[in-house]
């Protein structure tokens, strides 16, 4: 009986495993970017962008912190973040280029995108679709994103965000 169970939790582990390392580039793109602006879902509720900023990584120099709100943040919002509005945020290299999002389970690696509801403080992690940087200046940065966790919480189109001033 207990090596029927070791067994079972062996088999579900590796199937867990193969799914969610297959690379999806064999059937074309694994994203599909709507010409709109940054629109969807998080947790079943409508968001549409109306706000976001850009800043350097605290955590990566190499990179950029975004937050994208769907409602017009106070003008000190580069100075906190703010829990209060549905956002979604994400990281990027300081590089105009395409960024597949996907998640490595044998070394917790990989590009991600938060889709955050403040009614209970979720933060939902999409794992499929892409993020795709088209031009930087020195006070944008314009892209767009596919960014998909389930039919409940995916935002899709296009954003500008400008950026926080350094502290």
């Amino acid at each position: 009986m207990k090596y029927n169970s070791i067994l079972a939790i062996s088999i579900s582990l590796i199937s867990l495993l193969i799914i969610t390392s297959c690379d999806k580039d064999d059937n074309g793109p694994a994203y599909n970017f709507k010409d709109q602006i940054l629109q969807g879902s998080i947790e079943g509720k409508a968001f549409v962008m109306k706000d976001g900023y850009f800043e350097e990584s605290f955590f990566d120099e190499t990179e950029y912190s975004i937050e994208i709100h769907d409602e017009n943040e106070p003008e000190d919002a580069c100075a906190v973040f703010s829990s209060e509005f549905p956002q979604v945020f994400f990281s990027v290299p300081k590089a105009v280029g395409l960024y597949k999002l996907k998640f490595d389970l044998a070394n917790f690696s990989g590009r991600t995108v938060t889709l955050y509801d403040p009614d209970g403080s979720i933060n939902n992690i999409a794992v499929a679709g892409a993020i795709e940087v088209l031009s930087i200046s020195e006070t944008t940065l314009t892209g767009r994103l596919d960014a998909r966790m389930n039919k409940d919480n995916i935002v899709n189109g296009n954003f500008t965000v400008i950026l926080c001033p350094a502290p």
